[in-house]
């Protein structure tokens, strides 16, 4: 079902995450497409400092975390002939599916909180360096130093965004064309009646309809609700690639917590194997398109 070294409770290891760095960039063996698959929120490595440094216990840290989405779609990206980039640090830690001046100032020390712009949720906590946990727990029982928020973002953000920067840039380049599939998980409280996917696309604004339309379809198989752009119609990673006209279109996958775990500690369940069908099949459906395209516009295979 997934790994055999990863046992309860499913977390990463420091020797591993210094060894695989926080952010991972793998590459199809052959074949590659102009397709992007991307995991931001499913990072498994909570470094003992920063959860001795919380006033919440590790489970409520990880209440937030977009668990396991990275396996579920791992096989399948790279099969298809996609390329995958993950996160391997928590969301909580550093949220980079946010603006990186998208911060809560009254979680800095002294003055430095008038160098951030923070939108709706930063203001609330839930910016790139959030200030609360799923629910609205506060993490800290104190202030983060301008310092340690700037770490977090040099180290964190910004190397997570260079490398989906620098692959879109290179498959524009290579092929006048790139999609991005950013891969979340929702709680079932926080879409209570809004299906079991949803698919957005900011409107129709961040991709064109054919692939945000072929995601739809390749989940409407599984016989489960799909709704597209409620209550999630992309965050900032699907806002700020998404680009139609520039060649570059972006999608978020939002996945039902229920359909594949029982939760991040206890693990996937017995659905875990059909969700990752399902998702095998939307990959393939928008490498299918794109394969088309290149086969008729003339552009060669990257990894030719």
């Amino acid at each position: 079902m997934f790994p055999s070294d990863f046992s309860a409770p499913f977390l990463m290891t420091a020797d591993e995450y210094e060894r695989l760095g926080p952010v991972v960039v793998e590459q199809p063996d052959r074949g590659a497409l102009p397709l992007i698959v991307s995991s931001p929120h499913s990072g498994r490595f909570y470094d003992p400092e920063f959860v001795a440094s919380s006033r919440l216990p590790l489970s409520r840290l990880r209440s937030g975390e977009d668990a396991f989405i990275d396996l579920l779609v791992q096989e399948a990206a790279l099969s298809c002939g996609a390329t995958f980039v993950r996160a391997l640090f928590p969301r909580v830690l550093c949220d980079v599916n946010r603006d990186a001046l998208d911060v809560d100032p009254s979680l800095v020390e002294g003055n430095g909180g008038r160098l951030f712009r923070p939108g709706e949720r930063g203001k609330a906590g839930l910016g790139s360096v959030p200030s609360v946990a799923s629910g609205g727990a506060l993490i800290y029982a104190h202030k983060l130093s301008l310092t340690e928020i700037s770490d977090r973002l040099n180290g964190l953000w910004r190397p997570y965004h260079r490398a989906l920067h620098d692959q879109v840039q290179a498959f524009r380049e290579a092929f006048g064309i790139c999609v991005l599939l950013d891969v979340h998980s929702m709680a079932p409280g926080l879409c209570a009646g809004q299906g079991a996917y949803i698919v957005g696309d900011r409107y129709g604004s961040s991709a064109s309809l054919r692939f945000s339309a072929a995601v739809s379809e390749a989940l409407k198989e599984s016989g489960k609700d799909v709704v597209r752009n409620r209550p999630f119609a992309g965050g900032f990673i699907t806002a700020h690639y998404g680009k139609p006209r520039h060649g570059v279109h972006a999608v978020q996958i939002e996945i039902r917590q229920d359909l594949y775990m029982t939760s991040p500690e206890k693990g996937p369940h017995a659905g875990f194997r059909t969700v990752q069908k399902q998702l095998r099949d939307v990959i393939a459906a928008v490498s299918g398109i794109l394969a088309d395209d290149i086969a008729t516009s003339g552009f060669r295979r990257a990894a030719e």
